[in-house]
């Protein structure tokens, strides 16, 4: 009786261990499933075969919510098929798509959770190029006082610098970065700058200022002082100064960009040409106009151990010929600018559109001193490359 009974004790365990498999079993094949939807789909969208993609998305969407209301299966299929949408030009029906993923995203992480601010970034942009406008700014606001909140935290004050490469700057979309070398703080300085610049376009640029703002305030925790991601963030918010005519602030800035950026890059770089003629033209505004002309001749020693890359030595030598022509000083402004239209037809060859400029400058100054057929002659040549004179 008793090995009897044992054998029936033991056939019961194991048709429990049966029954009890079951559900483990279809749990694995729904999620296999799934995985099959999300990457047919997914590479589908990719492809731009949209007849194969909208309807296995929307199947890939019924077997997510087998899985419940807080499962991040759930929010990637939703944003898959908010970014198809959205690839469609269907922006009202992406929106509640990509809402939803926001949503299932706060209940699965929570909004202190370090991948949430990039999540909600990515709706106040949907918001602002493609959405409800009259959404975003509620949303920037939270992204705002997150931000604030987590930088606040004695664990990030604490926290030792982002060691990244020399000269290397992280301005990209967050999560593009390599994660071994990426800190989620730098993520959320990348959410930001972005964030200022569609508010920028959009001219509000009290909203911008404060997303620049914000960034600089990250990166100078993560990255530290002397780093060129901090120097992006200096240029971008010294940019935006420019475009309010704030010029005082707009000048501190842009100095803060250009002596982080020569520190770290050699001066052939085309960024230290770039800061330097955003900081001279910005000391034009002042009508600092001694400060700004020795920007731009010491700028034309930048490529003395190397040639430039992309055009720059040609235009410091147009910026400093036309801070002498707008100066009236003609005689120096001439040989100034003769030199930078040669250079600029070297680069981009005598019939581009890119040496118009060039040409019309040169030709202004020509004619006060009174050189008259070297003017109409620049003048008549710059009318055929850019197609006036038809």
């Amino acid at each position: 009786m008793v090995n009897s009974g044992s054998r029936v004790i033991a056939l019961c365990l194991a048709l429990l261990c049966i029954i009890g498999a079951a559900p483990a079993f279809a749990v694995s094949e729904t999620a296999n499933k799934w995985e099959k939807l999300y990457k047919a789909g997914n590479l589908a969208v990719n492809k731009g075969e949209y007849w194969i993609a909208k309807p296995t998305l929307h199947e890939c969407l019924d077997v997510a919510r087998t899985f419940g209301p807080n499962d991040i299966r759930l929010a990637k299929t939703l944003d898959e098929l908010g970014r198809y949408y959205t690839i469609r030009a269907t922006f009202s029906i992406a929106e509640p798509y990509l809402e939803e993923a926001l949503l299932v995203k706060q209940r699965a992480w929570g909004v202190e959770s370090d991948e949430f601010i990039p999540a909600l970034g990515a709706m106040c942009r949907f918001y602002l190029l493609y959405g409800t406008k009259s959404k975003a700014d509620p949303v920037a606001e939270e992204v705002l006082f997150l931000v604030g909140g987590k930088m606040k935290e004695p664990v990030w004050q604490n926290k030792g610098k982002v060691k990244l490469k020399p000269g290397e700057a992280l301005d990209a979309w967050a999560g593009v970065a390599d994660p071994k070398r990426r800190s989620p703080a730098l993520d959320w300085a990348i959410v930001c700058e972005d964030l200022g610049y569609h508010y920028r376009m959009q001219k509000n640029y009290g909203m911008s200022q404060r997303f620049f703002e914000a960034a600089l305030d990250v990166k100078a925790m993560a990255v530290g002082k002397d780093h060129l991601s901090l120097a992006v963030a200096y240029d971008y918010l010294g940019s935006l100064q420019m475009e309010k005519e704030e010029y005082t602030q707009a000048e501190t800035n842009l100095k803060d960009a250009l002596t982080i950026t020569e520190r770290i890059l050699p001066p052939e770089s085309w960024e230290v040409y770039s800061r330097v003629d955003k900081l001279g033209r910005c000391l034009v505004k002042e009508k600092k106009y001694k400060e700004a002309e020795a920007l731009y001749r010491r700028a034309q020693h930048l490529w003395d151990a190397a040639p430039s890359r992309y055009g720059e030595e040609a235009r410091a030598k147009f910026a400093l010929g036309c801070l002498y022509a707008d100066a009236r000083n003609f005689s120096a402004a001439a040989p100034v600018l003769a030199q930078a239209l040669n250079m600029s037809r070297r680069i981009n060859g005598p019939d581009s559109i890119q040496v118009v400029p060039y040409m019309r400058k040169y030709a202004y100054v020509l004619y006060y001193l009174g050189r008259k057929s070297e003017t109409d002659n620049l003048r008549g040549r710059s009318d055929i490359i850019s197609g006036n004179n038809q």
